[in-house]
């Protein structure tokens, strides 16, 4: 959350060896495109949805009782102080936050099939104050390939959750006082997908709706993947 302040031959003739020929043959491909081991990984540039490779990236919104705010999906709000991280913001500045029953779905969508995808989420937190209310929750709602969410400093972090709808990625209990900075390293939690996917769809909200104002809003960075291969 943010404050109101800037808080991836040869053939050989005989019948002696056309046997193993055709095994090798058989068995190669289906090894070489499940070994990604190999491959370099590749960045993504979220501002201009472009990856260091090529690989181009489709990001689109869609929000249910809720209207976004002007710097959702952009990566130029002047409140984080990390560049080129995304930023999903549901609510405009000074308007309430959102509750369970209203939420944003954002889908990234590859220009070809990703594997080993990587990003991290930044900004989960909570207050209760009197500027804002919120106590986020993201999960991650559609994907081809499963995925594992970590913190991104295991031995300093205020942050849980498997990242489904049932176990979402949040602050561990909820804080009333004033919300921790938007790049706080233990507030971050970075999730890597264990498969090949083509599209994700991640969903956030808050589990608190108390009508205050604030800005509800967490960001996406660091986005890593591979290609030309798949797991």
């Amino acid at each position: 959350m943010a404050e109101l302040t800037p808080s991836r031959r040869t053939l050989v003739r005989g019948a002696a060896w056309s046997v193993p020929v055709v095994a090798v043959a058989a068995t190669a491909p289906a090894y070489a495109a499940s070994n990604c081991a190999g491959q370099p990984a590749h960045t993504m540039n979220l501002a201009k949805k472009t990856g260091s490779d090529g690989t181009t990236l489709s990001v689109t919104s869609v929000a249910t009782g809720v209207t976004v705010g002007p710097h959702n999906l952009s990566t130029s709000d002047p409140a984080f102080p990390l560049s080129g991280w995304l930023e999903l913001e549901n609510v405009p500045r000074a308007t309430a936050a959102t509750n369970p029953t209203r939420y944003q779905d954002v889908t990234f969508t590859f220009g070809q099939s990703v594997s080993l995808l990587e990003f991290t989420l930044s900004d989960l937190d909570s207050t209760q104050t009197w500027t804002q209310s919120y106590w986020d929750r993201v999960a991650i709602i559609n994907s081809a390939s499963g995925f594992q969410a970590t913190p991104v400093v295991p031995g300093n972090t205020a942050v849980t959750g498997a990242g489904t709808l049932n176990d979402p990625l949040r602050q561990t209990t909820f804080t009333s006082s004033t919300p921790a900075l938007n790049n706080d390293t233990s507030r971050q939690m970075k999730v890597a997908f264990t498969g090949t996917t083509q599209s994700i769809t991640i969903r956030f909200w808050s589990s608190r709706d108390t009508f205050q104002s604030g800005t509800h809003a967490v960001w996406i960075g660091n986005m890593t993947y591979k290609t030309n291969c798949s797991v």
